[in-house]
């Protein structure tokens, strides 16, 4: 079925060719209808710099509900923004444990955003500077600017 003009129509077969047969390229059928992605591009416009800790600060202080999505999404910036995943998962991962989430549930989460981010590859990444300075606490609100990133 196919849909032409908004309405739901079936295919139908117009002619069979009277020439002999060929053998089919499965490799170049399936890259046909199965395309290899294309590299996501970065939204990321900014000057070079990215708060980690405000990420990490924003991630402890989701409700209950909002936990496990909330550090999905900052794992997912943080990967856009070339931050290494292991740096991105100390920081994350102690700033979920604020907000309650086990520390398993949390790096599994981390790992997953980094996937979806770069397609299963996992990516060194640029070192996320200041991010010891994330105290378990979100009280503190001084930033700690990553420099240098893409």
């Amino acid at each position: 079925r196919r849909a032409v003009n908004g309405e739901l129509a079936l295919y139908q077969v117009t002619a069979i060719s009277e020439a002999p047969g060929k053998a089919l390229d499965a490799t170049r059928l399936r890259d046909l209808l199965d395309p290899p992605r294309l590299p996501r591009p970065r939204s990321y416009r900014g000057n070079g710099e990215l708060d980690v800790r405000r990420i990490a600060e924003w991630v402890a202080r989701r409700p209950e509900n909002e936990r496990n999505h909330g550090l999905f999404w900052g794992a997912c910036k943080l990967a856009e923004r070339g931050v290494a995943q292991a740096e991105a998962s100390d920081v994350l991962t102690r700033a979920a444990m604020t907000a309650g989430l086990g520390e398993r549930e949390a790096a599994r989460t981390v790992r997953s955003a980094y996937r979806t981010v770069n397609d299963g590859h996992v990516s060194s990444g640029i070192a996320a500077v200041g991010t010891d300075e994330f105290a378990v606490s979100a009280a503190d609100s001084r930033a700690a600017i990553v420099r240098g990133l893409p």
